[in-house]
């Protein structure tokens, strides 16, 4: 079974134009629920003492390894198991126990020795005095008393060892506000140890932790440099140059808090950055000093430079393959790869260690403000000249390697009818020049420097032409003779010195012939037959002395045949054995012996389909 990792499969139908990465630009791994993370919406991480990343989301406690997601979910026959699958924060505290904070089931505390939970709710056994099971944050400060925010009942501090528990409220001059009273965030005040920074979603506190009293910071709409938003996510306090300020997560943008002035500071975002980009969800100090913020469109990188007067620069982090730009957590763990949990596109995880590519896409480009037409990529080729050409649903994209440069071509063709995009289906390279085929539009070919180009469609029957304006695959035979798959005409031939073409079609009587008329992939073997993969017709070889196909197709009976009669890919390996991509898994096939061996789910596969093989060194 080891053969099978010659190859790269790709298993899925999204591709992504990639060449040598520039900075700004990170390229991230998603971990999903394929991956055993148990839901999509990473509410919180951390990583434990042990090297372990915990990941709260609204179904589910994960616990990932590097390899493999441990997933802890309520069972209500285990009174020693979470009580509550949604989980809204985690905290690690001195000793190494996991402190969980839940939606409905109050607070949670994992011992990792010995795997179990214990729990504090709402008129519970413990006795605790908890008038809310929504628990929002935790933290735990220099004299080991744990601090849990709840949703509306305030803030409450808890011994662990003394089990001794204390309850604060806020804003008795305007009766308790739940706002005022939900706890979003809790942090350390480092420059007067008995004090905490509060996040609420009524403005900032700032608490005395031996007396209860307090501070309180809001929205003053008719007061300069005041915060700008009532509703705050996250906060982090930190110094710079000696200078303490903190950072204020807002629904409306990111404040900077200057201690010693008590003015808020907000207008040092540029004009480029939208509004969606400035509702900032949480912040993550990173080990470089700079300070990643999670908003509801993406990534900003925020730097502070200066001394007396600090400088704030915010810049948009270019992440490629970011599922889901709604940022809710950000983590660095002790490798430092840094970890960001998305509303519904998972896990995302970035190593600058492995930051080998950018990308282009219908978004962005990591290199200029061209970008590609269409996220659709139908088929790709790259030109003698070191050109890429990449076939979309709308257009052919041009890529400039040496220069990092996009241009687009599209044929001087009026569109009409039921086809309302130039739909460029299949490349192949004729030196610096291209053949094209479209969905609809028939047959082109491109002269790359000029951008003339001649044309064939689908006349009448009988024509010198193709015999179909579908066109998904070609390929060029070592002959210079090109080979048209079609899409319900059979495959066609044509002979550029002599300009003739030539059809094979399906004859139900004739076992010779071709077996299926919808072609989707060619490909020329080191022995220089023609094999043609359908859809629906299963593996065709095409003898030219014989002028005559052999079929090979499935059939339940066989078990050393084919297995599944629509074709998306082929390639030939050192040994002369072909590997066909089907949709039912990978199949070996031995020229000599014509028989198959089939590969499924059951080796290893993630799904059955494949539908590009990419093809390795050949050794002819």
């Amino acid at each position: 079974m080891n053969n099978v990792l010659v190859f790269k499969l790709l298993l899925c139908a999204s591709f992504m134009v990639c060449v040598p990465s520039f900075a700004n630009t990170i390229h991230l791994k998603n971990l999903s629920l394929e991956d055993g993370l148990s839901q999509s919406s990473v509410l919180c991480m951390l990583q434990d003492k042990q090297g372990f990343m915990w990941f709260g989301t609204e179904d589910g406690l994960n616990r990932y390894d590097g390899y493999q997601f441990t997933v802890f979910r309520h069972d209500p026959l285990d009174s020693l198991s979470i009580t509550d699958n949604h989980i809204n924060c985690l905290f690690e505290d001195q000793n190494g126990n996991i402190w969980i904070g839940t939606k409905d089931g109050g607070l949670n505390c994992f011992n990792p020795q010995s795997g179990k939970f214990k729990y504090w709710k709402m008129n519970d056994e413990h006795s605790s005095p908890l008038q809310s099971n929504h628990i929002r944050s935790i933290y735990q400060d220099h004299n080991k008393l744990l601090w849990i925010g709840t949703l509306n009942t305030g803030l409450y501090s808890f011994d662990p060892e003394l089990k001794g528990w204390k309850h604060h409220r806020f804003g008795e001059d305007l009766n308790y506000p739940q706002a005022m009273n939900t706890i979003q965030d809790i942090c350390a005040d480092t420059q007067q140890k008995n004090y905490l920074w509060i996040a609420t979603f009524y403005g900032l506190l700032h608490f005395n932790m031996l007396s209860g009293e307090y501070s309180h910071w809001k929205l003053a709409a008719d007061a300069k440099n005041s915060l700008s938003d009532n509703i705050i996510w996250d906060i982090e306090s930190t110094s710079i140059d000696n200078k303490t300020i903190l950072l204020i997560a807002t629904n409306d943008r990111l404040n900077i808090f200057d201690i010693e002035t008590s003015k808020f500071i907000s207008d040092f975002y540029g004009q480029d950055i939208l509004s969606a980009e400035k509702a900032t969800r949480t912040i993550y100090k990173l080990r470089n000093n700079q300070y990643w913020l999670g908003t509801m469109n993406g990534i900003l990188e925020l730097s502070i430079s200066g001394d007396s007067n600090l400088k704030y620069t915010m810049t948009k982090v270019n992440a490629i393959s970011l599922k889901d730009k709604r940022i809710l957590s950000i983590y660095q763990d002790q490798s430092g790869v840094i970890w960001m949990g998305s509303i519904i596109g998972g896990l995302h995880a970035y190593s600058s260690k492995k930051k080998k590519f950018a990308s282009w896409t219908p978004d962005n480009n990591d290199f200029n403000q061209s970008v590609l037409s269409n996220y659709s990529i139908r088929s790709l080729a790259q030109t003698s000249d070191s050109i890429l050409w990449i076939g979309t649903e709308d257009k052919l994209n041009k890529i400039d390697l040496t220069k990092n440069a996009i241009d687009y071509w599209n044929p001087d063709i009026k569109l009409t009818g039921r086809y309302t995009n130039y739909y460029i289906w299949s490349l192949f390279p004729d030196n610096e020049n291209l053949w094209i085929g479209t969905m609809g539009l028939g047959l082109f070919y491109l002269n790359t420097k000029d951008y003339s180009y001649q044309q064939w469609q689908l006349m009448r029957e009988g024509s010198n032409s193709i015999n179909h304006n579908f066109i998904p695959c070609l390929l060029m035979d070592s002959n210079r003779k090109l080979w048209i798959g079609t899409w319900g005409g059979g495959l066609n031939h044509y002979d550029p010195e002599k300009k003739l073409f030539k059809q094979y079609i399906n004859n139900p009587e004739d076992s010779n012939s071709i077996s299926h008329n919808s072609i989707w992939c060619l490909y020329e073997d080191s022995d220089n037959y023609i094999w043609a993969g359908t859809f629906g017709g299963g593996l065709n070889r095409f003898d030219w002395q014989k002028q005559a196909f052999s079929r090979f197709e499935y059939h339940i009976d066989n078990i050393n045949g084919i297995s599944n009669n629509t074709i998306y890919c082929l390639v030939e390996d050192k040994n002369k054995d072909l590997w066909i991509g089907t949709n039912g898994g990978l199949n070996k096939f031995d020229k000599k012996t014509e028989t198959f061996i089939n590969f499924t789910t059951k080796d290893g596969l993630s799904n059955l389909s494949l539908i590009h093989i990419s093809e390795p060194t050949r050794p002819y």
